[in-house]
């Protein structure tokens, strides 16, 4: 049987500050480098949007 706690406590934030601007003519999409996990830098450079 699976304890609600343990799954809780399995749980990870992660993510990255992201922004999506639409406009008449276009879209704008931004984000930044680095891979997050709460406040732990996974890594400096990430791959991300371009």
């Amino acid at each position: 049987m699976i304890n609600n706690n343990d799954v809780v406590n399995q749980l990870v934030l992660k993510g990255t500050t992201t922004i999506g601007v639409v406009f008449k003519n276009g879209v704008i999409l931004a984000s930044d480098t680095r891979v997050t996990m709460g406040s732990y830098v996974a890594h400096k450079r990430g791959k991300k949007i371009y």
